[in-house]
């Protein structure tokens, strides 16, 4: 049964690409999309931390939104290792102290491999035994890491504005471009598609793009 999403992620390089005062920068406003999204989350340092969110039909787009963030931070291409984890979870946990549930502890061992394999974006659905549904997740996961590899500065930045609900028109204010060149960079990062994900997790069948 799945109750709970779980969330173990890392970003890559963070003592080489940034400051201390620069992460610590970026480490809040990650906090404050997983405080939007509800979750209870934990960080180890400045770079990784540790989320449950109850809502996993919410996942996707939380993980979206953390990697949009990440990504819109530093012309210099920073990323983000996530690794996303779907399972039961008991309902009374209220932190990540000495957590047992095959949810955590798969999870965990599924994000060690990432970071042996070069991966940077995975979903595990977290039983004991293997789930029919795994080759789909599979595929989701790697269609949208795809997507999210080929993202420039800019795009990052946009997309990061869409998934905020901001239509177009007010994009084109906040970073002070043309509504031609908002357009024409929401084609480019391949919206559509990414919408698409957003919308099968259940997550935003509401959100559209607006002129």
């Amino acid at each position: 049964m799945i109750s709970a999403s779980y969330i173990t992620a890392d970003i890559a390089n963070s003592t080489q690409l940034f400051s201390s005062k620069e992460m610590e920068r970026l480490a809040d406003e990650i906090r404050q999309i997983l405080t939007a999204g509800e979750c209870i989350f934990s960080f180890g340092r400045f770079d990784s931390f540790q989320a449950m969110q109850r809502d996993p039909l919410k996942s996707l787009d939380l993980v979206m939104r953390i990697r949009s963030a990440v990504r819109k931070f530093s012309s210099q291409k920073p990323d983000i290792r996530v690794c996303l984890g779907l399972g039961y979870a008991d309902p009374g946990i209220r932190d990540f102290t000495f957590l047992k549930d095959d949810l955590f502890v798969n999870t965990g061992r599924a994000f060690d491999k990432m970071v042996q394999d070069r991966q940077w974006f995975k979903i595990v659905v977290s039983e004991n035994e293997p789930n029919p549904a795994q080759p789909g997740f599979t595929a989701i996961g790697i269609f949208m890491d795809f997507l999210f590899r080929r993202l420039t500065y800019k795009q990052a930045g946009v997309l990061s504005d869409l998934l905020h609900d901001f239509p177009q028109k007010e994009i084109a204010r906040r970073q002070g471009k043309s509504m031609p060149t908002i357009n024409r960079q929401v084609s480019a990062l391949s919206w559509e598609n990414l919408r698409t994900i957003n919308t099968l997790s259940g997550s935003s069948s509401n959100k559209t793009v607006t002129m």
